[in-house]
């Protein structure tokens, strides 16, 4: 119902809520801006937090975000912003992780 353009539109206003929401909270960005998705962050959290506490942390409270891979696995986490997920659904995770802080 809501159409592909609308959709897409909808994921680049999440992919820019998220972008404000941890430039103004301290957590960066893994990849070079150019190489950001409009889809999923790949985050760095501020010091002293680690991002597989994050992780878990937030599963515990039965939030699912993704966990980094590789060599950026101890250092980012992953938040989905893309099919059914709405601003308010971003609201809710970040006041969830700004409790972390």
């Amino acid at each position: 119902d809501e159409g592909m353009e609308a959709r897409w539109q909808r994921h680049r206003e999440l992919a820019r809520q998220t972008a404000a929401w941890a430039a103004a909270h301290g957590f960066e960005y893994a990849s070079h801006p150019d190489a950001r998705s409009l889809t999923v962050a790949c985050l760095r959290p501020p010091d002293p937090l680690a991002a597989p506490e994050i992780v878990s942390s937030l599963l515990e409270r039965g939030i699912v975000v993704g966990g980094g891979y590789g060599d950026w696995k101890p250092h980012s986490f992953r938040i989905g912003h893309m099919g059914e997920v709405r601003a308010s659904d971003l609201d809710g995770l970040f006041a969830e992780i700004e409790s972390l802080l």
